[in-house]
């Protein structure tokens, strides 16, 4: 099975050094997902600053696949 690496900047670069076997790259995109969801849900109100984040993964080659970008911006109350 391929392996897939799943890195994290959100200010800062967390690489994904050991990375996840998943049997395709349609299962590498659900995995990622599943990533997301708990990375910002860790977050917490810190993902509130407007800061970019994202999520881009790699294959074994270091090629990008893909990527998801989020930006939480709170506009004021009129």
């Amino acid at each position: 099975m391929p392996r897939y690496f799943f890195h994290v900047r959100d200010g800062q670069e967390y690489l994904d050094t050991e990375g996840t076997e998943l049997k395709d790259l349609a299962a590498a995109q659900v995995y990622s997902l599943q990533v997301v969801t708990q990375l910002l849900g860790e977050q917490g109100s810190e993902f509130w600053n407007g800061e970019n984040w994202r999520l881009h993964v790699e294959d074994e080659a270091g090629a990008e696949l893909f990527r998801l970008q989020f930006q939480a911006v709170v506009k004021p109350v009129p």
